[in-house]
């Protein structure tokens, strides 16, 4: 029987999607009434995120949660889909439920004019299967707090562009427009970044009566702020307590002086700090990097610092659309050349094609797309047999693409690894085309 998806309605399919949702993730010991109010508050109250019912003769089977985002691509904020809270029936397993979900989700995409999509994958390798790429890798972070510096020991400090004083204040609805200017802009020097929307801003200082956000204020503005909580670090100690950072954003060096001076001067007060980030060498910060587990990483002592994972994945809805419609505002770093892309797309076929790119002075002036190599009945051979006989050929899935264009990897890495074919001494310029000024970077989750 054909299904149907639509948007969730009434109260009762709320309580069905929250329902579905416990059981198809248990651990998540979560309430079904006090979820379903959560998402129906959401659902009617944010204009950019909706929950999504997948019915079968009226009966809810699956369902999901569809975002809309601005995201900044390489400096430039294009549209942009998230999905999540992806979820189908437990009895109704194995019947493509979930294909269909992200097969209605990258089409809803494509007809909103969001042609990159991303998520967080509950299987990694499930949506590799589907066309997502692998975005960078999320460290976890547990330091002592006395492990960063004082704000009289920082660089900003020393050379006197902070003041070793400077405090942070709890923030509250008051400073919403303070917060909202920040978001915008910290997002727009982030490859990334998402712009938080001003419903989640709100949520976020809704938390002030639990006294749970600080920022720091300077010049009017405001410079950096930490979100946290407290989880208990002892079974048997109620007074050993990790700080647990929700958020920890700064626009700045001072900022990041003033915030951190925050979470040290809470150090006969919690025991470490938990703190999740995209930045793999957030270390350099530390004066002791291990993270309390004593481990080493043998034969050659390594100290273990942090733990690591693969979190959000991108997915190329529409390779033409993607690459034209960034094809203005995108700096492929000044080269000038020829790259034919030999794209396959398994699960969404209509990419799955040859490109031919032109590059001028950094640039990308000319796309010209022809059918496949494998559509022709050629192989996938290093060199040779391009449109243009000039061009420089890699091929590719469109996972690695998706990884490639976000500057998750570089080219030498995919190419090292076997995961793309193209000529050894194309390399070079290759790297140099694709390498991305910044690694992409999150905080927006869901």
């Amino acid at each position: 029987m054909p299904h149907h998806i639509r948007k969730l309605e009434s109260e009762a399919e709320f309580l069905d999607f929250a329902r579905l949702s416990v059981n198809a993730y248990p651990s998540s010991n979560a309430q079904v009434e006090t979820m379903a109010q959560r998402m129906r508050t959401t659902h009617l109250e944010s204009r950019y995120s909706h929950f999504w019912g997948v019915f079968e003769d009226g009966r809810m089977v699956g369902g999901m949660r569809i975002l809309d985002f601005s995201l900044n691509y390489h400096g430039s904020f294009i549209p942009a889909g998230g999905v999540g809270a992806v979820a189908t029936d437990i009895a109704e397993r194995k019947r493509g439920v979930a294909k269909e979900i992200v097969t209605f989700f990258l089409d809803r995409c494509a007809a909103e004019g969001q042609y990159l999509a991303y998520l967080y994958p509950f299987r990694p390798d499930f949506y590799y299967q589907m066309g997502f790429g692998y975005g960078p890798k999320v460290n976890q972070y547990t330091f002592l707090p006395d492990s960063l510096p004082r704000v009289s020991e920082t660089r900003a400090a020393l050379a006197g562009r902070v003041s070793p004083g400077e405090r942070v204040e709890y923030l509250t609805p008051d400073d919403l427009p303070l917060l909202d200017e920040f978001s915008v802009r910290t997002a727009a020097r982030q490859h990334g970044y998402c712009r938080d929307s001003r419903f989640e801003l709100e949520n976020l200082l809704k938390r002030h009566e639990s006294r749970t956000v600080v920022g720091w204020k300077h010049d009017g503005k405001l410079r950096g702020y930490i979100s946290y909580g407290f989880k208990s670090a002892h079974a048997a100690n109620v007074m050993k307590n990790n700080l647990i950072i929700r958020a920890w954003r700064w626009d700045s060096p001072e900022a990041l002086a003033v915030t951190g001076g925050f979470i040290r001067s809470l150090a006969d007060q919690i025991h470490r700090v938990e703190f999740n980030t995209h930045q793999a060498d957030f270390h350099f910060l530390l004066k002791d990097v291990r993270n309390g587990t004593d481990n080493l990483i043998m034969p050659h002592v390594g100290h273990e610092t942090n733990t690591a994972g693969v979190g959000v994945m991108y997915r190329i809805v529409d390779v033409v659309k993607l690459l034209e419609s960034t094809a203005g505002s995108r700096d492929y770093n000044g080269v000038t050349a020829k790259v034919e892309l030999d794209v396959t797309d398994t699960f969404r076929p209509a990419n799955t094609g040859r490109y031919l790119l032109t590059f001028e002075g950094g640039r990308m002036t000319g796309l010209n797309r022809q059918p496949s190599k494998a559509a022709e009945g050629a192989g996938h051979a290093d060199g040779g047999g391009t449109i243009d006989g000039g061009a420089i050929p890699l091929s590719l899935g469109v996972n690695e693409l998706a990884s490639l264009l976000m500057g998750s990897v570089e080219v030498s890495t995919l190419h090292r690894l076997g995961r793309v074919s193209a000529p050894e001494g194309s390399l070079p310029v290759l790297e140099q085309v694709f390498r991305a000024r910044q690694k992409p970077e999150n905080v927006t989750y869901f």
